[in-house]
């Protein structure tokens, strides 16, 4: 059976999983550095391909989707029975189902590239970003406010070595797990263990505290991507490019307001001692990113955390 000629009322279940897993294994004959792109879109075509099995509401045009496509409705002379409308959920259902275990197989055979590299103390004076093919990434000029960018420089500069960027770091800062101490109210106890970032001497107001640095990632990147709790937009276009976080700076944490089941419904609008601006960069390899630089908002005692208003909006 054609996949591609496959009409709503034809489609089964063998025909689905030839839609999904003939081109996927198909991809694996190509060149490698073609593999990635090709299977993002292999995934994004197949889930369009399947929601267009959703049976229309009868003389309804089904609107485009709040999170997807715009779901194609039924001519008005072609309405289906009760047991056909039945039998395409159903087959809607198996799809899905399948179309998130290819989703997760093509996240598979990518995980080594995205993953996530931990903060560990020793790399603290590594280079700030990176990629996966060619591995350090650095800046080669600031394309806006570069006079703002002079006290940032320290923190990014290929010249300066792995000690020197390890001082200009920790001069100010010191990352440990927090304990029930450090909490600023009952409904942080999950981060009783995690990671956070403390002043290590008094931080004057205004003091440059580094770069969100870690792994660049481009739009297929982030969508290979299972785990984006790090994630921090480097473009002015979602979705598009992004740093996943793995220096010191990833440490630090938000505040979060609660409702009275304990759920996030959001950010307070105050309390942060940290804020963060961006620079438009251009750096080797090609790549143009907006990267994130902190400076202390206030007068950061010493032994105080550091925290800075992650801006996610309402909960997600």
């Amino acid at each position: 059976m054609n996949v591609a000629a496959t009409t709503t009322r034809t489609w089964d279940k063998s025909a689905v999983d030839r839609l999904l897993w003939e081109r996927y294994h198909a991809i694996h004959t190509l060149p490698r550095a073609q593999r990635r792109r090709a299977h993002m879109d292999h995934v994004l075509s197949c889930r369009e391909r399947l929601l267009s099995l959703m049976p229309a509401e009868p003389d309804e045009g089904s609107g485009p989707a709040e999170d997807g496509p715009r779901v194609p409705s039924l001519p008005a002379d072609s309405q289906l029975s009760l047991s056909e409308r039945t039998r395409q959920l159903e087959l809607l259902s198996y799809g899905t189902e399948r179309w998130l275990a290819l989703l997760q197989q093509v996240r598979n055979d990518h995980r080594q590239r995205v993953t996530r590299r931990a903060y560990r103390h020793d790399r603290c004076g590594d280079p700030p970003f990176r990629d996966a093919d060619h591995g350090v990434i650095h800046i080669l000029d600031v394309l806006d406010r570069p006079d703002d960018f002079a006290d940032v420089e320290p923190f990014t500069a290929s010249r300066n070595s792995r000690r020197t960027r390890s001082s200009t770091c920790l001069r100010h800062l010191e990352p440990r797990q927090l304990t029930a101490a450090d909490l600023r109210s009952p409904s942080e106890s999950a981060l009783i263990g995690q990671w956070g970032v403390f002043a290590r001497t008094h931080i004057p107001a205004g003091t440059c505290l580094g770069v969100y640095g870690g792994q660049l990632m481009d739009e297929v990147d982030i969508f290979l991507l299972d785990d984006d709790r790090y994630l921090m937009a480097a473009a002015e276009e979602p979705g598009t490019l992004a740093v996943n976080g793995e220096n010191l700076m990833s440490l630090m944490n938000t505040l979060f307001t609660v409702d009275a089941e304990g759920r996030v419904t959001g950010h307070p609008e105050t309390g942060y001692n940290v804020s963060g601006e961006s620079f438009r960069v251009a750096m080797r390899h090609g790549w143009q990113a907006r990267i994130h630089a902190f400076r202390a908002a206030t007068d950061i005692p010493a032994g105080t955390e550091l925290r800075w208003n992650y801006d996610l909006g309402e909960r997600r």
